[in-house]
Parts: structure tokens; C-alpha cells; sequence
């Protein structure tokens, strides 16, 4: 009995020594590795300390910055930030935008619109073609005078200005030629005649007088013949007008859209501002007179003569069309058969077109 209690306790005694072995080693883990992370924390800390006063250092070698340095970096970096929001909206609006403006395709269905009016009705409703022509001449004015007074950098808003006031003052002339018709005949005919001298000129590079005051005689000189036909040849004279007004409408409505360069002569010649003119030596006035020259470079090519050409062709079909429409009649007037109206009330009825005699058979 006494040798198994011995071996009990000597059982006991080994499990107690295992136990406290295990203890001690896990106690001197646990001071180990307490005892390795004082000591990393302390080498960091000691890195971090050795990389601040290396910052400070070169710090304090390196040269401060001066207040308007960082000014000059800050409004680079503004400027750059600008620069490219600046061409994103650009790609945008390359991206996104219209071929034709909408103002410019309002206008070039005004004028196609009014030329094919022109060139195969324009003598049978004497009233709205007087009216038609005094909304071309008031628009047309306009358009010369603000294109004479316009400044260096343009208007603000310059296409939405120059339609809106071209439309104003183009209404106040239509209703004045509507009342005033008889003024209104002889401004129809001027208005041909000038056409034709700008057809004329627009066919060479130097427009064929290259002074103004030799271009600005021929153009009075085509008035003059035409003011004469009006007054002994009036029916074929207010055909050929209506001809001549028909297909420059209709030719600067087709320009705005395929771009044949006859629109840009046109634009040379009744170009009378000062600023652009200062500095033109093409065309020069020699004979100072109204002191200018026709700015811009003007070089009709195969596109331009080719316009022109199929213009003379729409003129020729559109004088026989409407003499052929018309013939036997006058324009303003309606020929008539007295023999033919029963009483007054009918006459008064066919007093039309102008308000002038009737004029029998």
C-alpha cells in the first residue's frame, strides 16, 4: 500500500511540474513579445522623430516660398482648370451644334420664298409686290447702315440685332410703299437696276471698275435707263425688274446654304465701314471719293460663274413665263370692257390694283 500512495504522489508531483512549466513558458511568450513591441514601437517612434527633423531640415535649407509664388501656382492651376472646362464646352458644342443657324435658315426661306414669288406672280398682285419691294429695300438699308456704323468686336447678340432691326424698319417700308404706290413703282425699278450693276461687277475679281466712283456712275447710269424705260416702256421694263429682283433673291437664299461665293462679292461691294476700310488697300479710291475702298478678298471660282450662269437662265424663263402670263395687261391696272358692266356698283368692285381709271378696250 505504501509503495502505490508513493507512486500516486510521484504521478501527482510530475502533472503539477508539467503545468508549471507550461505557465512559466507561456508567461515568458507573453514577456517577449510585450517586450518586442516596446521595442518596435520605440524604433518607430525613433524614425518617425529622425524623418521630422530631416523635414526640418530640408525645410530650413530650402527656400521659402514667397506670397506672390503661391499666387502665381494658385492662378496657373485656376487658369489650367479654366482652360480645359473651356474645351470640354467646346467639344460640346462642336459635338452638339446646328449646321445652320436657325436665324439663317429663317432668312433663307424668307428670300427663296420671295424670289419664286417674284419670278412667276409678281405682276398680276400689284399691291403685295409694291409691298414686298419695300420690305427688300428696308431690310436691305438697314443692313447697309448697320454693317457701315458696326464696331471693331461686332454687336452684342449681333445676329438676333441685325434680324430683329432689319424686320422692324423692312415692315415701316413695306406699309409705306403700299400707301405711296406710285413711289413705290420707281423704287421697284431703281432696286433692279442696282441688282444688275452688282451682277455686272460681281462676274470679275476686281469687279470691273476697280475705283468706287467709276462702279457708283454705272450704277446711276443703269438707273437712269431704267427710270426711262418705266416711264415709255413700262410693261417690259416692270418684267425685266421683276425678273432681275426675283433671282437675286432667290440666288442669295440658295448662297446661304451651299456657300458659291456670289453672296460675298456682294457683301465687298456694299460693305461701307470705316474701320475695315482703313486698312484695305484692294480697290482703292484714287479719287477720294466718300473716301472708300471695298474691303475683303473677293475671288470668284467655277462655282460662283456657275451660279450666275443658271441665274441668267432663271431670268430668261421667268420674262417669258410672266409676258406670256400677262400679255394684253398693265401692271397696276386691269383692262376692262365698259360695254360689258351693268352699273356703277360693278365697276366699283373691279377698281382694284392701285385705285387708278380703268382704262377700256
Amino acid at each position: 500500500m505504501r509503495s502505490l500512495y508513493i507512486i500516486l504522489l510521484l504521478i501527482v508531483a510530475c502533472i503539477s511540474c508539467g503545468y508549471g512549466n507550461e505557465n512559466n513558458n507561456d508567461n515568458i511568450s507573453s514577456n517577449n513579445t510585450s517586450l518586442l513591441q516596446v521595442r518596435n514601437s520605440t524604433s518607430l517612434l525613433q524614425a518617425r522623430n529622425n524623418v521630422g527633423t530631416s523635414e526640418k531640415d530640408d525645410c530650413a535649407d530650402s527656400p521659402k516660398p514667397t506670397p506672390s509664388s503661391d499666387k502665381g501656382s494658385s492662378s496657373n492651376d485656376d487658369s489650367g482648370d479654366g482652360e480645359e472646362g473651356e474645351d470640354c464646352c467646346q467639344e460640346l458644342r462642336e459635338k452638339y451644334k446646328l449646321k445652320y443657324q436657325p436665324q439663317v435658315i429663317g432668312a433663307s426661306i424668307l428670300l427663296l420664298g420671295t424670289g419664286m414669288y417674284l419670278l412667276v406672280y409678281g405682276f398680276a398682285l400689284f399691291r403685295i409686290t409694291i409691298a414686298i419691294i419695300g420690305f427688300i429695300f428696308g431690310g436691305a438699308i438697314t443692313w447697309i447702315g448697320l454693317q457701315a456704323n458696326e464696331p471693331t468686336q461686332s454687336y452684342p447678340n449681333a445676329s438676333n440685332l441685325y434680324i430683329g432691326i432689319c424686320l422692324a424698319v423692312a415692315v415701316v417700308a413695306a406699309l409705306l410703299c403700299l400707301v405711296l404706290y406710285k413711289m413705290g413703282l420707281y423704287l421697284f425699278c431703281g432696286m433692279a437696276a442696282t441688282l444688275l450693276a452688282l451682277y455686272f461687277c460681281c462676274w470679275s475679281e476686281n469687279f470691273f471698275f476697280p475705283n468706287i466712283f467709276h462702279r457708283t456712275l454705272f450704277t446711276f447710269g443703269i438707273i437712269f435707263l431704267f427710270i426711262l424705260g418705266l416711264v415709255f416702256l413700262e410693261y417690259a421694263t416692270v418684267i425685266v425688274s421683276l425678273a432681275l429682283i426675283g433671282v437675286h433673291m432667290l440666288a442669295i437664299g440658295i448662297d446661304l446654304y451651299i456657300k458659291t461665293g456670289f453672296l460675298r462679292g456682294i457683301e465687298v461691294l456694299l460693305d461701307f465701314n470705316q474701320e475695315r476700310n482703313l486698312h484695305s488697300k484692294l480697290h482703292l479710291n484714287t479719287l477720294k471719293f466718300a473716301k472708300r475702298s471695298a474691303p475683303g478678298v473677293y475671288h470668284p471660282d467655277w462655282k460662283t460663274h456657275t451660279m450666275m450662269g443658271v441665274m441668267i437662265a432663271i431670268f430668261f424663263l421667268s420674262v417669258v413665263l410672266q409676258a406670256w402670263m400677262n400679255r394684253g395687261n398693265r401692271f397696276g391696272l386691269r383692262l376692262l370692257n365698259l360695254a360689258a358692266l351693268e352699273d356703277d356698283a360693278a365697276l366699283r368692285r373691279l377698281c382694284m390694283y392701285g385705285g387708278k381709271v380703268l382704262e377700256h378696250i
